[in-house]
């Protein structure tokens, strides 16, 4: 069973999916998917596995916060200024080290991400 919760960012609302998914490595289906998905496959964007979900139960999902605010006005004003503490904030860390660039740089080895702070 899966569950997949697609929420706005600013609004904080959205839907909750639930039921069967299965994963698609090879066959029609898998290729289908990847033309959907990524239109030109030349670009090289890997893609290892599709997951394909039967929808049983969907339903509305708003956060708490809204207990804590008028309206979906006022959620979206306090997420777009924390949306930009937290831009700038990460602005300031990648100032700090050297940007990461897709096919120049190695990938971290397990366990050996760090996080600013």
């Amino acid at each position: 069973l899966l569950e997949l919760n697609v929420v706005d960012p600013l609004s904080r609302r959205g839907y909750r999916f639930a039921g069967p998914a299965a994963i698609h490595t090879t066959g029609d289906l898998f290729t289908e998917a990847v033309q959907r998905v990524v239109a030109d496959p030349a670009r090289g964007f890997a893609v290892h596995g599709v997951i394909v979900q039967t929808v049983e139960q969907a339903s509305p999902l708003v956060s708490p916060g809204y207990w804590h605010v008028a309206d979906e006005a006022a959620m979206r004003d306090l997420w777009r200024a924390r949306r930009a503490a937290l831009d700038a904030e990460f602005e300031t860390y990648l100032a700090t080290v050297k940007p990461f660039r897709v096919g120049r740089d190695r990938r971290p080895a397990p366990g050996r991400h760090t996080l600013p702070g």
